[in-house]
């Protein structure tokens, strides 16, 4: 028996969770493929408005504080949730997800990076900052999209998929250390 089994009836199964309660918006879309174009949508915003010429440091604090908010905790928890499921599929020791959490810790380090230039006189290098950001977030969640997720559907019936979201969503909402 492949340890996805055990992960599935552990992990995902929280008290209280039940097997396909969220909806998808989109039915031909993978659940976590539909959450991380989302998330990539709401960035995306934030990050023109912090970069727009005349951008003032608020707007720039606010592109942080939705990274550190929002960004960060999803990834942190599709990694805590999600990865140990893909690697136990794909049985290949984490190779399957260790680009992709090596690219975790690199966003982490790029945030904290964007954040020292978030007050500073000349917003130089806070454009070139989040502009990197965005090439490694758009990295990422394309990793996610054509390695992560098509193992998760070899093997995952779109309610365990669905059920791998709300754990990830449900985390990710109780806020850190949850």
């Amino acid at each position: 028996m492949k340890i996805r089994h055990a992960v599935l009836a552990t992990s995902i199964l929280l008290p209280g969770s039940t097997l396909g309660a969220q909806t998808v918006r989109d039915p031909g879309t993978p659940p976590l493929a539909s959450e991380q174009h989302y998330l990539a949508g709401r960035f995306r915003l934030q990050l023109e408005h912090a970069v727009a010429p005349g951008a003032t440091p608020a707007a720039r604090a606010a592109l942080v504080t939705f990274l550190r908010k929002e960004v960060l905790p999803y990834l942190g928890r599709e990694g805590a949730a999600v990865y140990p499921v893909v690697d136990s599929i794909a049985g290949d020791n984490g190779y399957a997800t260790i680009a992709a959490s090596l690219d975790q810790a690199d966003i982490t380090r790029r945030v904290d990076r964007l954040a020292a230039q978030e007050n500073a006189k000349s917003p130089t290098r806070f454009v070139g900052e989040a502009y990197a950001l965005a090439g490694l977030l758009d990295s990422y969640f394309e990793r996610e999209q054509y390695l992560i997720q098509p193992i998760l559907r070899s093997d995952l019936s779109r309610k365990e998929i669905a059920a791998l979201r709300a754990q990830v969503h449900a985390a990710v909402e109780a806020g850190p250390g949850t």
